[in-house]
């Protein structure tokens, strides 16, 4: 008869420590030791982080004066504009400029003697206020209510 042998198997167990791909082991009164590549990487993120930092800082800086540059030059284009239309229009409402045209390509002529007239106004008197008809509220509420009372008084 056979005997058979006895056969072990092996099961792989990871332990707490070794999880990860830092490698944390205790050393003493409960200080945590880091691997030195770890170290180096937190080395090199604090050098580095400030300093991609202040480069982005100082292209939006760069960025900015760029387009304050460019805003200042269409104001300056804007005001160049404004001021040729200002004297495009003052040339064209020019009283010579609207007779030409209003004889030239309308057919008008200047009017002759006869076709004017003069007419002389009496001088305004500086008594008072001249009234044309139009009344504040005030009044027109004081002649009303004056209008009741001596309506009420006449009773």
């Amino acid at each position: 008869m056979l005997a058979l042998a006895q056969t072990s198997r092996i099961y792989p167990v990871l332990l707490p420590h070794q999880q990860g791909s830092a490698r944390v082991v205790s050393h003493g009164a409960g200080r945590l030791r880091t691997s030195p590549t770890m170290r180096a990487v937190a080395v090199a993120l604090l050098v580095v982080l400030p300093a991609a930092f202040y480069v982005y800082e100082r292209a939006q800086v760069a960025r900015t004066g760029y387009l304050i540059l460019q805003l200042q030059q269409e104001v300056n284009a804007l005001q160049t504009q404004r001021d040729r239309l200002e004297a495009t229009a003052a040339a064209l409402k020019t009283p010579e400029r609207i007779e030409r045209l209003a004889t030239a390509e309308l057919g008008m002529v200047p009017p002759r003697q006869q076709q004017m007239a003069a007419l002389t106004l009496a001088p305004v008197a500086a008594a008072g206020p001249v009234d044309l008809g139009r009344r504040s509220v005030w009044d027109q509420l004081r002649s009303w209510l004056g209008g009741q009372a001596e309506a009420h008084e006449a009773r």
